[in-house]
């Protein structure tokens, strides 16, 4: 999983994988993080495709922040985990 910044306060996370990606979520990583981000989960992410988050900089909330990736490869496999930091935009 990768982040793209795609323009202003907006991201992409894209499957960089060469498999489908299953129930994807994307959430801050501390209660400021949270409090920044809007993304909807998705139950796939095939390879190459891309789920958009935003990241709200307010002047209180500016900065860069840490978005906590978590998926699974197949429908009973462990859930994975990633940690990507995004540049305050």
């Amino acid at each position: 999983m990768g982040r793209v910044h795609r323009r202003g306060e907006t991201w992409l996370l894209v499957n960089e994988g060469t498999v489908p990606a299953l129930d994807v979520h994307v959430e801050g990583l501390t209660e400021l993080d949270r409090r920044r981000l809007s993304a909807a989960p998705r139950p796939l992410l095939a390879p190459g495709e891309a789920v958009e988050f935003t990241l709200v900089s307010r002047l209180t909330l500016s900065g860069p922040a840490n978005v906590v990736v978590t998926y699974r490869l197949d429908g009973d496999g462990a859930e994975r985990r990633r940690v990507l930091q995004v540049p305050s935009a």
